[in-house]
């Protein structure tokens, strides 16, 4: 699952928040992604976003 997530605001347009989040491996996101709990916040969040932009990164250590 999710091993932690942080929601920030941009210092320069508050309309703008980034949700960091760490998941345990590629598997349990794809879980996550498929679930339906997930796939209803998506539906209904839709109408408030002007832009849904997933981004997958690594981490550097």
């Amino acid at each position: 699952g999710c091993i932690q997530y942080d929601l920030h605001r941009d210092r320069k347009d508050a309309d703008l928040i980034y949700m960091i989040e760490q998941w345990r491996d590629e598997a349990a996101l794809a879980e996550h992604e498929a679930s339906e709990h997930f796939q209803a916040f998506v539906a209904a969040s839709r109408a408030d976003l002007a832009e849904l932009d997933i981004r997958l990164m690594n981490r550097i250590d």
